[in-house]
């Protein structure tokens, strides 16, 4: 087996080429979206050592890797979030699979090593898994701490009528309501809008008050939207735009990534998140996807996980429109022993703050 890292002349072809030929591949695994990763995790990001696996012409496995540096520490993770793991060709037998992840461990521990980081956040993407059968944090074999919580998931696959019969009865209600004052516009590949897209990004400065991520990441999106990657659901109400959501997917596989609003402009009170949500199942499921992720699930504070009221709100609110909750399994591995004895003790006083 030989690694791949980027920055060989090779790495991008060969990412792209592994891409096309996992049957189990994902959006988080596009190079547009680790893009786009890259540029939101802004002057935290160090170092891109994301690798491929080969052996001979076959490819065997994809890795993201980014350094970046929080508070003085040197880690692997996405804007401080999980990376996603190391992904396995699903056709090879199951004893190679094994042989090629305690391959990849092993060279992430000796980078880890090498570039003095003391610790790596990983989650496995559920949409790049079996769903329907037994599943498990294979991380905590090779000494990751489990920091998993849940995610919701839609089956775009039943009919139309049948989505819709599994939608909570406020939730539907909302929808008809936000039908009544809207009208809904879908871009995709096929009609890019780059004006659209511009007031999408404009609305997120003004409704939060400030930049809250660069252009590039704006740009990076729009990419992905005439890559098909990507769709803008607009809601234009008493004449004007008035909120924007953006939906990424690869793979017949669809992720809600983010929305905003400015009601606040409105002189009346109408519901706008449900709609929205409710366009893009239409959407997916006209074109025949298989899955809509709609959001992780947050419910209490957990040791790794400090929801505020109002993601464990968000949260309740994404249940609403069906689909099943599957575990995101997630792993931390602490490379230094001091480290990690301040890092669990940093996270056990806020589990006790908001617990107790």
């Amino acid at each position: 087996m030989e690694i791949i890292f980027n920055g060989n002349k090779n790495f991008q072809k060969y990412w792209e080429a592994a891409i096309s030929v996992f049957s189990n591949i994902a959006i988080g695994y596009s190079p547009l979206i680790m893009e786009y990763a890259i540029h939101y995790s802004g002057k935290r990001f160090k170092e891109n050592i994301s690798f491929v696996v080969i052996d001979g012409k076959q490819y065997l496995a994809l890795c993201p890797l980014f350094i970046e540096n929080v508070n003085n520490i040197n880690q692997f993770s996405s804007a401080n979030d999980y990376l996603r793991s190391p992904l396995i060709d699903c056709s090879l037998q199951a004893n190679m699979r094994k042989i090629i992840s305690k391959f990849i461990i092993k060279n992430i521990d000796e980078l880890a090593l090498r570039n003095k980081v003391l610790k790596y956040k990983v989650m496995i993407d559920p949409l790049t898994q079996k769903l329907d059968s037994e599943q498990y944090n294979w991380l905590m074999r090779y000494g990751y701490i489990d920091a998993s919580i849940n995610t919701n998931i839609i089956n775009l696959k039943e009919t139309k009528e049948m989505l819709w019969s599994h939608i909570r009865k406020g939730h539907k209600h909302n929808i008809k309501q936000g039908r009544k004052y809207c009208k809904v516009a879908v871009w995709d590949y096929s009609n890019p809008d780059y004006e659209k897209h511009e007031l999408y990004r404009l609305m997120h400065h003004k409704v939060s008050g400030r930049i809250t991520r660069s252009l590039r990441t704006f740009e990076l999106q729009y990419d992905c939207l005439k890559n098909d990657e990507a769709i803008l659901i607009g809601l234009f109400c008493d004449n004007k735009w008035i909120a924007f959501g953006c939906f990424v997917h690869l793979n017949k596989k669809a992720i809600y990534s983010s929305s905003v609003q400015n009601p606040e402009e409105l002189d009346i009170s109408v519901p706008l998140g449900h709609l929205m949500i409710w366009t893009a199942i239409e959407y997916y499921n006209n074109r025949e996807f298989d899955l809509l992720e709609i959001g992780w699930q947050h419910y209490s504070t957990q040791i790794f996980d400090h929801p505020s009221k109002k993601e464990i709100d968000v949260s309740l609110f994404k249940r609403g429109f069906g689909g099943k909750t599957y575990p995101l399994f997630r792993g931390i591995k602490y490379y230094d022993r001091e480290y990690m004895k301040k890092d669990i003790d940093d996270h056990v006083r806020k589990l006790c703050i908001n617990s107790i």
